[in-house]
């Protein structure tokens, strides 16, 4: 399982860059960032007989939850044919999924790229499919959900990618978040950075480089200064 935070490394020219964030003047101007996990290996629930637990802001996804109060959403099965999403332990702060009605309350099944925010419905729990109706009937699709949950600071808006399978078991394979409340895109591993956060990232690497000119003309001045005059030939 590999999770990344991209705003923890800020040092680091490529992480400005992907998290819409730069340095001026020793401060970061933004730090916006998705909080991304990949899920190594893949976690499958059998239906029935075990269960998916995850939680975006912690990075952690295990199989059956072991107990952990804090996770925040579940994977699970109602019956062979009826994959569910909902919340974990169901203490959770409005941890919610988004969703559409249609004879029943169902999972919203996303494609890449889809805008998750607070413009979506969001419940507590949504079937996946039922039989054969849903977004995600019948078994073998592959897509994201869209998640909202509450850690403190406020509303934050995620997605999750996996599958429902031919044998009618979830496959999670990631999933990730915006940090700043704002809309993400389903798929969306980093930020985007605004217009006049590019434009200070370049303003910063063009002080950088002129700066470096200028101390290299000035260390070209001083060696030069400091050179021994060639010595007269002897007559």
């Amino acid at each position: 399982m590999n999770t990344s935070n991209a705003s923890a490394l800020k040092g680091n020219l490529k992480t400005l860059v992907a998290t819409g964030g730069v340095f001026a003047g020793g401060s970061l101007l933004s730090q916006a960032a998705i909080i991304y996990t990949d899920i190594i290996p893949d976690l499958t629930y059998t239906p029935g007989s075990s269960s998916i637990f995850f939680s975006l802001d912690s990075g952690v996804a295990q199989l059956n939850g072991s107990g952990d109060q804090n996770l925040q959403f579940k994977l699970y099965s109602a019956g062979t044919q009826t994959p569910t999403v909902g919340s974990g332990y169901f203490n959770m702060t409005s941890p919610s999924i988004a969703y559409f009605n249609a004879s029943g309350r169902f999972a919203s099944k996303l494609s890449g790229g889809a805008v998750i925010n607070v413009s979506r419905s969001f419940s507590d729990y949504g079937f996946m499919a039922k039989n054969t109706a849903g977004q995600w009937a019948p078994d073998g699709t592959h897509g994201y959900l869209g998640l909202e949950f509450n850690a403190g600071p406020g509303n934050r808006f995620g997605w999750a990618e996996v599958s429902y399978n031919a044998n009618q078991s979830v496959t999670l394979y990631s999933f990730a978040y915006d940090d700043t409340g704002g809309s993400i895109n389903a798929g969306q591993i980093a930020a985007v950075p605004e217009p006049a956060a590019t434009g200070a990232i370049a303003a910063v690497l063009a002080g950088s480089v002129a700066a470096f000119d200028v101390r290299r003309r000035r260390k070209a001045a001083k060696q030069a200064q400091v050179q021994p005059e060639p010595m007269a030939a002897c007559s």
